[in-house]
């Protein structure tokens, strides 16, 4: 039997099974076919089809380099050939690798209309604008009054970052064009973007009646954010789960229903947290904050940060950075510090004064991403800086360029993956040495990112393989604080009863989750007359938080919420606190440098993530280890010991007392420290 007629086995022999829903022998079959014959195109699709639907991702990426090297990008290549595997990649959450494909391919090739619009379809998936617009542009000479071109215009301005030019584009179809899932679909991406929300929420829920398209996954994750910046969060946890029942799989899907089912305090549906044993990476992306909230796994939480990298595709094409860190002529580096959170916000309480010493000893250029109006705190650290530029109105583009002209030695990303970075201007390289620092606990997972910052705790040895960056480490903990906070001064909070020793956490809501609560039930139980005292949250977390308490078999009327309060008001109420108690795996940061700040004990658990750990991190640098624990039974035992010891409890608030002498808030020796840091990397480029 000669190899044509064994391939041609094998290929039915796929086809039969595939029928039979047998995937795994489909698969196979498959596989001995395209090692016989990799180039025929029927094979080809075959073998990727079963593949994807399998989620095997590392078949559907060697499979598809495999194919592209060999048929390359030459002019007489099959078009399906081209497009097979570039959709293959895309579907797959492997976009660059489709991209470096797309930037080769030859403007020579001869590709028929149906190919060109398949590359088109491809490119714009992959976010790739420029081969989008080359190829574009080859249609347009084919046939420039064909009406599809303004769709696929439409999708292209959108990539490129033009909404309102989309929106014109998309709206000049034919009647029966302008009201197809799809078009309602990318209007509304369009003015979800504009930040027309209503607007956006309409055109959605238009899409879903009409289907939902070719993307109803996509729409559903889309409502569920618009539902969100709308405040209706039932309507947006209901989107969420509809699209995570038709990926249950799903891994970036589900960290984000649980992520906002935890600031909901809808609790009663939570799927099971993910563990460092599902290793299947997700094919929907998700923010990587999200999973902090509920996994204490550096080596998934790595995964998951550079699989999100991997999908941001905004990064700008322009030729690479080549000029080494230079510095000027006195010696000082130019650093630019890019944040959104120059303002009040947890990262701009903790930069407050570093500015004022920083300015002293470096060029401190701050570069401010926020869309809000400059209030006190941005005054002040603009005011410090050796220059301060706002780009939040400039587009990618425009910003990109604006921040390679600063000519930086170094430029530190104060944002990470939280809300309002743009960690795509560092992809293509703003600054010869890129940190990551503060803002985003935890890697990026993108090598445009050279360093983080870290310390010996946040940061242990042996996690360094769970980091795509070089760990820089400070000698005390990382965390920059102000060492000229507001001073705590009495108050009388409203709503706290007297004469009862008060537990109190005050961190963000969606740090507390089931295990946590449960920890904390079981110690107001061993703890008779005692309080919880925690921060108001929505109406719907704090009626579920009640009814969770009544259901642990505690009086509701024992978890007190307290308002939002201004900060001199919110730092100057923990006094009123015995005893605080620290979340897991998303731990207190700046909420716990308040506490030893106001002169006050914290319990914490140290875990393995970044996010995990930095409590433990800030305790240490005030004298305080004695208050971390490694687990649960240790951390209910001390809560209970300091309940029923009063001198106990004393030793430890005096010893906190002395926190903001401490190193922790030696503002001067941790700036000068940091830039000892950044000149020893300087200098070895």
């Amino acid at each position: 039997m000669d190899s044509s007629m064994i391939t041609r086995k094998h290929f039915e022999a796929g086809l039969l099974a595939l029928e039979d829903g047998d995937l795994q022998s489909a698969q196979g079959s498959f596989k001995l076919a395209y090692s016989l014959e990799p180039l025929r195109p029927s094979i080809v699709q075959n073998f990727l089809e079963v593949s994807y639907r399998l989620r095997d991702i590392e078949t559907i990426k060697s499979v598809c380099l495999d194919v592209l090297s060999k048929v390359g990008t030459r002019p007489d290549m099959p078009p399906l050939l081209l497009i097979t595997p570039l959709k293959a990649l895309v579907l797959s959450g492997l976009p660059g690798h489709a991209r470096s494909v797309l930037s080769e391919v030859s403007a020579t090739n001869s590709f028929d209309h149906r190919s060109l619009v398949d590359l088109v379809e491809v490119s714009i998936a992959a976010g790739d604008a420029r081969a989008a617009r080359r190829f574009f542009s080859e249609l347009e000479g084919m046939d420039p009054t064909d009406a599809d071109l303004n769709r696929l215009s439409g999708r292209i301005l959108f990539l490129e970052g033009d909404y309102t030019g989309a929106i014109a584009k998309l709206t000049e179809l034919p009647p029966e064009s302008i009201g197809s899932a799809d078009n309602t679909h990318d209007l509304a991406l369009c003015y979800a973007a504009l930040r027309r929300y209503q607007e956006a929420y309409t055109k959605f829920v238009q899409c879903l009646n009409l289907g939902g398209g070719r993307r109803k996954k996509e729409l559903l994750v889309s409502l569920a954010n618009v539902s969100r910046k709308l405040g209706i969060a039932d309507t947006a946890l209901n989107y969420l789960d509809q699209a995570r029942q038709l990926a249950p799989t799903d891994l970036g899907l589900r960290s984000e229903y649980i992520y906002r089912s935890l600031i909901s305090g809808y609790w009663d549906n939570l799927p099971d947290f993910p563990t460092q044993h599902e290793t299947s990476p997700s094919l929907t992306d998700s923010d990587p904050l999200t999973l902090l909230s509920h996994l204490d796994h550096p080596e998934t939480i790595h995964r998951m940060a550079s699989f999100h990298a991997a999908l941001d595709s905004r990064s700008i094409q322009i030729p690479p950075f080549r000029n080494p860190a230079r510095g000027n002529t006195s010696g000082k580096l130019r650093v630019g510090f890019i944040s959104s959170d120059f303002r009040h916000h947890a990262v701009g309480y903790l930069l407050r004064t570093f500015f004022r010493h920083a300015s002293e000893q470096e060029e401190c250029i701050g570069i401010d991403l926020s869309p809000y109006a400059p209030d006190e705190i941005t005054r002040y650290i603009s005011a410090t800086c050796s220059e301060f530029h706002s780009i939040s109105k400039l587009d990618d583009r425009t910003a990109f360029t604006h921040l390679r002209d600063l000519s930086l030695d170094v430029a530190i990303d104060l944002n990470g993956y939280t809300e309002h970075g743009r960690p795509w201007l560092f992809y293509s390289r703003i600054a010869p040495i890129q940190v990551n620092y503060l803002g985003y606990p935890g890697t990026m997972g993108h090598p445009s990112y050279d360093f983080i910052v870290g310390d010996e705790i946040v940061i242990p040895r042996e996690h360094e393989p769970y980091y795509s960056e070089k760990v820089l480490r400070l000698e005390s903990c990382y965390q920059i604080n102000d060492d000229l906070r507001w001073a705590p001064s009495p108050i009388t909070p409203s709503g706290l009863p007297s004469g009862r020793f008060v537990f109190a956490c005050f961190h963000n809501n969606f740090k507390i989750n089931p295990s946590v609560f449960s920890v904390w039930m079981e110690i107001l139980k061993r703890c008779p007359d005692s309080i919880l005292w925690l921060l108001s949250g929505s109406g719907s977390f704090n009626e579920n938080i009640h009814r969770r308490a009544e259901t642990a078999g505690i009086d509701p009327n024992r978890v007190v919420l307290a308002p939002r309060a201004p900060l001199n008001q919110h730092i100057s109420r923990h006094l009123h606190a015995d005893l605080f108690l620290d979340t897991w795996p998303y731990g207190g940061h700046t909420s716990v440098s308040d506490v030893i700040w106001s002169g006050r004990p914290v319990i914490a658990m140290c875990g393995a993530s970044f996010a995990s750990r930095v409590s433990a991190s800030i305790l240490c640098d005030a004298d305080l280890s004695a208050l971390v624990t490694d687990s649960t039974n240790g951390y209910v035992e001390k809560a209970v010991s300091l309940y029923n010891n009063n001198q106990q409890l004393a030793n430890f608030s005096a010893r906190a007392a002395l926190g903001a002498k401490s190193p922790l808030f030696d503002t001067a020796q941790k700036a000068s420290n940091f830039f000892k840091l950044l000149h020893q990397v300087a200098s070895q480029r």
